[in-house]
């Protein structure tokens, strides 16, 4: 059956909590077998399901008071074929993951040898999202280092958040009625606001030097220039407004400064899907960007996968500027940072 997977067993009524576990443990590199994606048409389900769990690596059974109101469930089934597995695997190796979904009880099951499905120690998704699943991936994928849920960048003082990986719909076209793709998108992190005038001044001063002998520098940015007004008074804008002017080349140096990078266009639409909570997000059109208080600059760089390129930030008429476009106007939004996992766990390994 091809790479080892992990076999999710639910009640039905459970499949969009159900479903999004799942996406988080592909996020994470993991296989997961779920009945309503694996059994293909023509396959006696019966065979699939005993066959999927018997050469499943993990067990997880879902558990919630959906499931304890039912008197009747397949699930109960699955968990029949998953003890008769037990019974055959070693009592010292993890198979078998219980899971609370909601307020609820493990069944009180009987095992064997006086044990019970109570016996295992179980995650509650219910209480702490986050923390149950790192526990659930800690013992899935042990090898993968703790990731904080959000962490302060000692080289700038910048704050990112972990953003979970997950699947949202993106309409191709103008107005998205063309073909509806579903994106999916692995964990990152993101800024939490955009690089502040503040913050880039720093970093002109830390790299002046090596900044000046690069063709593409430009040193009139917000973050160093000032301005004079109708009746010539001098002005600068505020430190802790973002910055604007940088041009393309000026972020990248930035985020290779402090060691992370800009945002993908698939996680930057994911990242505003999940804020506003949207249906979909339609290429080419703002989707409410114009709306929040997210700021990017501009999309040049080389495309990432199929379209997923480097982000920064939609033009003014909220379509995205690519390779090739240039001009003020463009940079005048400010950006944030991204960051992979590991990226992340380099830059704290750094600062121990």
């Amino acid at each position: 059956m091809g790479m080892k997977h992990v076999f999710i067993s639910y009640v039905h009524d459970n499949f969009p909590t159900v479903e999004k576990l799942c996406n988080a443990l592909k996020a994470s590199g993991i296989s997961v077998w779920l009945d309503r994606n694996d059994i293909k048409p023509g396959m006696r389900w019966e065979n699939a399901i005993r066959d999927a769990i018997a050469d499943g690596a993990y067990f997880i059974a879902c558990f919630s008071k959906e499931y304890n109101s039912r008197s009747r469930s397949y699930m109960n089934e699955e968990l029949t074929l998953a003890i008769d597995e037990l019974r055959k695997r070693p009592t010292d190796r993890i198979w078998f993951v219980p899971v609370l979904l909601s307020e609820s009880e493990i069944p009180d099951r009987s095992i064997g040898a006086g044990e019970t499905l109570r016996s295992f120690q179980w995650v509650e998704l219910d209480k702490d999202w986050n923390a149950g699943l790192d526990r659930i991936i800690s013992v899935i994928e042990p090898s993968r280092v703790s990731r904080p849920a959000a962490f302060t960048n000692p080289i700038d003082g910048s704050s990112m958040e972990l953003v979970p990986g997950g699947t949202y719909l993106r309409g191709e076209g103008q107005g998205g009625e063309g073909p509806v793709s579903e994106i999916h998108v692995g964990d990152f992190y993101m800024s939490l606001y955009p690089v502040t005038n503040a913050q880039y001044r720093i970093f002109l001063q830390k790299n002046e030097a090596t900044l000046k002998q690069e063709p593409w520098f430009n040193a009139k940015t917000t973050a160093n220039t000032t301005n004079t007004d109708h009746d010539g008074n001098l002005w600068s804008y505020p430190d802790h407004y973002w910055v604007g002017g940088a041009g393309y080349r000026g972020i990248e140096a930035y985020c290779k400064w402090t060691h992370v990078r800009l945002p993908t266009l698939f996680e930057l639409e994911y990242f505003v899907f999940r804020t506003e909570s949207s249906d979909r997000i339609v290429y080419g059109i703002n989707a409410g960007y114009q709306d929040s208080p997210f700021y990017w600059t501009s999309t040049r760089g080389k495309e990432i996968g199929a379209r997923d390129f480097p982000v920064a930030k939609h033009t003014s008429a909220g379509l995205f500027a690519v390779e090739g476009a240039e001009g003020a106007a463009i940079f005048d939004f400010g950006f944030r940072c991204a960051a992979d996992v590991d990226m992340v766990t380099d830059i704290l390994r750094r600062r121990t």
